[in-house]
């Protein structure tokens, strides 16, 4: 069965969402309204409709029986019918409410996004809280590195090495301007390991091959480096290939 067919009736959707988390009322109460308002009235899932198992599942399995959205799915809707027919994206964007921004293209040509900064980082401060750890170390004016392609975000430089001053952006710090990782030098990372140890990020944010390449030239080094609290991984997915 692919995520494109239509799931049937005995479909045993705990096997989709097998996870047992506890959220409050109000999350689940949230959740249905963007779902049914999604189905309902955003014209790019109306087709969406068919994988839906009903009202009589749990809403974490109606949300697992979607399909992915692709770029392809952005580029035929964008921009109103990516949104309900109630929200205007001209008046949108005259507000400031929204922007547009594109993608990095790593994985298929570059498409174009509608972007919304203040629920960004409203979300993201609240996904801070569901764990317990983070909940405590992620106030939300916590100083965070970044380690990734600047062709993800930040600011891309491979010609002239940026100092940290062009590289800093609110409480982030971008660690790395090269899109280039195989350009890195000895000099260039033992300078990400110093501008570690002086900026002391509570949270370091990385791409895990990014993060392999720095540590083995730590590990094989006998370097000392400063420890955030925490290491989030971003833009790809590890491999158990990157430990060796």
């Amino acid at each position: 069965m692919t995520s494109r067919d239509k799931l049937s009736d005995n479909c045993d959707y705990t096997i989709l969402f097998p996870y047992s988390c506890a959220f409050s009322a109000e999350y689940y109460d949230h959740s249905l309204k963007v779902l049914e308002t999604a189905l309902k009235g955003v014209v790019a899932y109306q087709s969406w409709r068919i994988f839906d198992p009903g009202e009589r599942y749990p809403i974490d399995s109606r949300y697992a029986a979607m399909p992915a959205l692709t770029k392809k799915d952005i580029r035929e809707h964008f921009p109103q019918g990516l949104v309900p027919p109630d929200h205007d994206v001209d008046r949108g964007l005259a507000d400031g409410e929204i922007e547009f921004v594109k993608t990095s293209g790593t994985t298929d040509v570059s498409v174009t996004n509608i972007w919304n900064q203040k629920w960004w980082d409203a979300s993201e401060r609240a996904s801070w809280k569901l764990n317990s750890f983070t909940a405590k170390v992620a106030t939300g004016d916590h100083r965070e590195a970044i380690l990734v392609n600047p062709l993800n975000v930040g600011v891309a430089s491979d010609d002239v090495e940026l100092p940290m001053e062009k590289r800093r952006v609110s409480r982030f710090l971008y660690l790395n301007e090269r899109t280039d990782i195989s350009s890195w030098t000895s000099r260039y990372m033992d300078r990400l390991i110093s501008e570690l140890a002086t900026y002391k990020p509570v949270i370091l944010e990385a791409n895990p091959s990014y993060l392999a390449k720095l540590c083995r030239y730590i590990a094989m080094g006998k370097k000392t480096v400063f420890q955030p609290e925490l290491i989030v991984f971003t833009y790809e997915y590890r491999t158990i290939s990157l430990y060796f």
